[in-house]
């Protein structure tokens, strides 16, 4: 298997069994056949729609999932991009110089600053697992990684928490994946 592909699983294995329990991990496992020797994107796409479906029939409570995912997230965004954003925040001086400077390192305006929020809309899936190529819609709850991921990149730039609203995921149906940032 791909280190891509184990890694993820090693994260969700630990997140889960550490917030969750292990006995709820082994539930939303259990019958994930796909997973057990996923050697391509496609299946990993198959595999993660089985277990993130598996995951909300398991953990009935939203905010618990989303908890698990947004700290994939934190782990994603610490572990790939964080550079990239200390960079930036060092290189700036404001808000807009600092989006500005983060839009150059994505290189397209993904970001907008609209009086007291940011506007980000991303017009493709960047998740590095390779779920965008699925050929069926995933779960929402798969996206709250990016959720996390974003909390974190504003925590890191902003030097405060920030509250996210995710409208649409690409993933999950939407045609673009769209959240707000409030900034206050």
């Amino acid at each position: 298997m791909d280190k891509k592909y184990e890694d993820w699983f090693d994260g969700f294995r630990t997140i889960v069994s550490e917030k969750l329990g292990t006995q709820i991990y082994d539930k939303v496992t259990d019958d994930c056949k796909r997973c057990k020797s996923v050697r391509n994107d496609g299946e990993m796409a198959a595999c993660i729609k089985q277990l993130m479906e598996n995951f909300d029939n398991v953990v009935e409570e939203k905010e618990k999932r989303g908890d698990v995912m947004e700290t994939m997230g934190y782990y994603c965004f610490q572990n790939y991009f964080l550079k990239e954003v200390l960079t930036v925040k060092n290189q700036s001086k404001g808000i807009q110089e600092s989006i500005n400077n983060l839009n150059k390192v994505l290189g397209h305006e993904a970001f907008k600053l609209k009086e007291n929020k940011i506007e980000a809309k991303f017009n493709e899936c960047y998740c590095h697992t390779g779920v965008q190529v699925a050929e069926e819609n995933l779960p929402r709850t798969y996206c709250h990684c990016s959720l996390g991921w974003l909390k974190d990149l504003f925590k890191v730039l902003l030097e405060k928490d920030v509250k996210i609203d995710m409208l649409q995921t690409i993933l999950s149906g939407g045609n673009a994946c769209e959240f707000i940032i409030h900034l206050d």
